[in-house]
């Protein structure tokens, strides 16, 4: 692993500094190699409990995967796109659990993140494993498809639409988009809603009795937001 790590970094600060990658595609890249490197000082503390370790190795994997076929001059350059974009903000996910002022504010609440990002991390390692099999394959490529398209999900977007009835700031808007596309639905809007942008805003849609969407704003107003998934309407 790292010997594979150390030829896609290469590749990947190469792309950066090449003027012809476009600027999107260099931020992807460069908020990758940031959250590999991060990830990689967590892997290396002797204070990060073995799970901790396991599961930010599978991330890096995943990461390095992801980066790995965005590279490949074979491969198509719409999936080069969307394996960029999935390094790219993966990557930015793991730096923002690092900090205090971007994590989540629960304990439980970080551990339920990044365990979506480990799970998540498979699909591109499966992607490009000659051994997996090619129903494995494909149904890595239907994970990889359902995460591009978490901004197009039609629970997601009602959920937009209920919280921007309620006039939020454009930095709640902004935070709950880039956190889906972080963390997918519905664990990474959740993750948007709950930052300290969306806090009036929450607070009113948790008073509107009316709604049937007022549980789930009063659930994360109250308590971590991993736990409120059950209170989103099933309909």
């Amino acid at each position: 692993m790292k010997e594979k790590l150390g030829k896609v970094l290469t590749a990947t600060l190469d792309a950066i500094e090449d003027p012809d990658t476009p600027p999107e595609e260099r931020a992807r890249y460069t908020e990758a190699v940031q959250g590999l490197n991060e990830a990689l000082e967590v892997i290396l503390d002797p204070n990060t409990t073995p799970e901790d370790r396991a599961r930010y190795m599978r991330i890096v994997e995943g990461i390095s995967g992801a980066l790995s076929i965005s590279l490949d001059p074979d491969t198509p350059p719409g999936d080069q796109d969307m394996y960029a974009a999935f390094a790219g903000y993966t990557g930015r996910a793991v730096t923002d659990l690092q900090y205090p002022e971007t994590r989540p504010e629960h304990a439980e609440d970080r551990e339920h993140i990044l365990r979506v990002l480990e799970e998540t991390s498979k699909s591109p390692v499966t992607a490009q494993d000659p051994n997996a099999s090619a129903e494995k394959r494909d149904e890595a490529r239907r994970k990889m498809d359902q995460w591009a398209d978490s901004l197009e999900n039609s629970q997601y977007l009602a959920f937009v639409k209920e919280v921007k009835r309620h006039k939020p700031p454009t930095a709640c808007i902004d935070t709950i988009e880039n956190r889906t596309r972080q963390a997918g639905w519905p664990h990474g809007s959740l993750w948007g809603l709950s930052s300290p942008s969306c806090a009036a805003t929450v607070s009113e849609a948790a008073d509107d009795s009316s709604s049937k969407w007022s549980e789930l704003f009063e659930c994360v107003q109250r308590d971590p937001f991993s736990t409120c998934v059950v209170r989103i309407p099933k309909d």
